[in-house]
């Protein structure tokens, strides 16, 4: 039966066809310190990101003048479909643009990429089992004695997934998503990014930051900073799965904010403040309980008189030294910064296509952003993964626009389409001529003092 309803890959007549199988491509690592139980640190490697699986067969054909022409299979879109093209046994590739992605590009022009590797070993064994002339063989693999790599895991039919693991899968390691998304997207289709300034919206696989504390303190370290380049084919480490080019629309802003609320607090509050901060770190207590003595024998009417009404409201709710003396403890009032706010942008535009080829590429920016902005649900439906996120970046020419703002990584958390703003109207072959999208994102993280820099080259976040 093949995965996920794909059925088994193609297999054409007088062909040596490999089996079906799994690759996870994409996978990064970050190296940590973490707290020995005996005391001290240690460094130790985690995976931040499980990668991308990859579902991939290969069918070989021997030409008649001793030849080998390999095509390489992967499932997109619930379908088996032709990616690649080798002729001389893996050394290159050709590609269907509209089916291979990036990663799967950059995996099979590596010698040592995991894709390379386990197609070249798949081959192996269907020529081993076909039998063939070891001159046959040197065609169909260049260099034939590649063995599989460690990542690489055959699929059964009609089992779908046939892992065996040596160790525990991570949640949500199973999550069934796309893989494989069209890697440019363009609004207007013919906008020229050379003379124009325009918005690139960049999604990524969201990555979770962990647990461990950074800075050698107990608060969890920062996501950091991005320089993006036009030429960049990465974001925060992870591979871009699609990129969308589109006008700056109007109304653009931002909005920085932080969190400062009132506090109070009276002098017998702030006396066993003091004292309980003492017994925590440690410190005089006996030094401070002597102070706050002296204080009381200093005042002792006024502090018995505020003890007596503090007590007295504690139980009745009575302010008794309002109504009896018409004064109140001082609350020693003040605006204290209580932490940083993430902000919110939103963007509207008007698409309108031009060309039912404009409108087919107006389909796949709304299809990529609602698909990238869902939740990714597990094998089992026992978890739910997080959705992709974004980089946005406003663009003139090659570089980050110096004089617009900056942004974060981003969650998309709201996305409203408008299919007819002023009225319905399509082409002959129904495609639409008009979209209002509307798109509202919030930044993971806040802005903090040292994402700025100390220069003065660019406006900053």
């Amino acid at each position: 039966m093949g995965l996920f309803g794909a059925g088994n890959p193609p297999c054409p007549a007088g062909s040596i066809c490999s089996g079906q199988s799994k690759t996870p491509v994409g996978r990064t690592y970050r190296t940590v310190k973490k707290p020995k139980p005996g005391g001290g640190t240690e460094t130790v490697t985690q995976a931040v990101n499980t990668g991308t699986d990859i579902y991939h067969a290969s069918a070989s054909k021997v030409n008649t003048d001793g030849t080998v022409t390999t095509d390489v299979y992967i499932i997109k879109n619930g379908q088996w479909k032709k990616a690649a093209t080798t002729t001389d046994g893996g050394k290159s590739y050709t590609y269907d643009d509209d089916v291979a992605g990036a990663g799967l590009k950059k995996e099979l022009n590596n010698p040592d990429g995991a894709i390379h590797k386990n197609v070249d070993a798949n081959i192996n064994k269907a020529a081993d089992s076909a039998g063939v002339t070891k001159d046959i063989k040197d065609n169909m693999v260049d260099g034939n004695g590649n063995t599989a790599n460690d990542a690489d895991e055959p699929a059964k039919d009609g089992e779908g997934d046939a892992d065996t693991p040596t160790a525990p899968k991570k949640p949500g390691s199973d999550v069934q998503q796309r893989t494989e998304y069209e890697q440019v997207l363009r609004y207007p289709i013919d906008i020229n990014t050379e003379t124009q300034d325009f918005l690139k919206i960049m999604m990524v696989e969201y990555e979770p930051r962990g647990l461990t504390p950074g800075g050698g303190g107990l608060g969890i370290a920062p996501r950091g900073n991005l320089e993006l380049t036009l030429s960049d084919d990465t974001a925060g480490g992870r591979e871009i799965l699609s990129n969308i080019y589109l006008p700056i629309p109007n109304g653009i802003a931002d909005s920085n904010g932080v969190d400062w609320g009132t506090d109070e607090i009276n002098a017998a509050e702030a006396i066993g403040t003091d004292l309980l901060g003492k017994l925590i770190q440690g410190g005089d207590v006996a030094g401070a309980a002597t102070a706050a003595k002296e204080g009381v024998q200093g005042n002792a009417e006024g502090v018995k008189d505020a003890a007596a009404a503090a007590i007295t409201q504690s139980i009745t709710g009575v302010n008794k030294l309002a109504r009896e003396s018409g004064v109140v403890l001082n609350n020693n009032l003040e605006l204290l910064f209580k932490g940083p706010s993430l902000r919110d942008f939103s963007f509207n535009f008007n698409l309108s296509a031009r060309s039912t080829d404009e409108g087919n590429s107006i389909m796949k920016i709304i299809r990529t952003l609602k698909q990238g902005m869902s939740a990714k649900k597990s094998d089992g439906f026992l978890f739910i993964k997080s959705p992709h996120t974004f980089f946005l970046g406003y663009y003139k020419g090659d570089n980050i626009h110096p004089y617009l703002n900056r942004f974060k990584e981003c969650a998309l958390t709201n996305l409203s389409i408008n299919y007819a703003p002023a009225q319905y109207s399509t082409y002959v072959d129904g495609v639409i001529t008009n979209y209002q999208v509307t798109m509202s994102f919030k930044e993971l993280e806040p802005v903090f003092d040292d994402d700025y820099g100390n220069d003065y080259e660019n406006i900053g976040f």
